[in-house]
């Protein structure tokens, strides 16, 4: 009969608008989930590209310590060889300097004094020894350390 087929009908388009109305609040929650889900997109690059910078800073801060360490362990390397060839000059010539007077001395000079001079060469060569193992060990220490740019700095 007419009625039953509009009653079942209008039973069948409650059903459809029961869903239609679960189908909008799926939709609803759907578009608030991906509202929700490009703030967090949205907060997580704002964090990523905040940290690039930093670590672009950083980076920069580092290669300019580096390029400053550089530089100065190249002025304190010039300086050490500096220093060893006025080391050597100066100890050569005292070595020179001892031993001509010493060579004067003992041609004119007496056995006791003779003596009194080969003390005297003695301490200075003691002196120089000691000097010897001072340049040594500096040099040993800045090699040692040389091993990277910040060694010597950093200890």
């Amino acid at each position: 009969s007419l009625e039953t087929r509009l009653g079942a009908a209008k039973e069948e388009a409650d059903t459809l608008t029961g869903h239609k109305s679960n189908l909008a609040q799926d939709l609803d929650s759907a578009n608030e989930k991906w509202l929700v889900a490009e703030q967090k997109l949205a907060q997580t690059q704002l964090l990523v590209d905040q940290e690039k910078q930093h670590a672009a800073r950083t980076t920069e801060q580092a290669e300019v310590q580096i390029a400053e360490l550089t530089h100065r362990v190249e002025n304190l390397q010039e300086d050490l060889h500096d220093q060893q060839r006025k080391f050597h000059e100066d100890l050569k010539h005292t070595v020179e300097s001892i031993t001509t007077e010493s060579n004067k001395k003992e041609k004119l000079l007496s056995a006791d004094f003779q003596r009194r001079m080969a003390e005297l060469v003695q301490e200075h060569s003691n002196q120089i020894t000691s000097y010897e193992r001072q340049l040594h060990q500096v040099t040993s220490d800045c090699q040692r350390r040389g091993g990277g740019e910040t060694a010597f700095f950093t200890g």
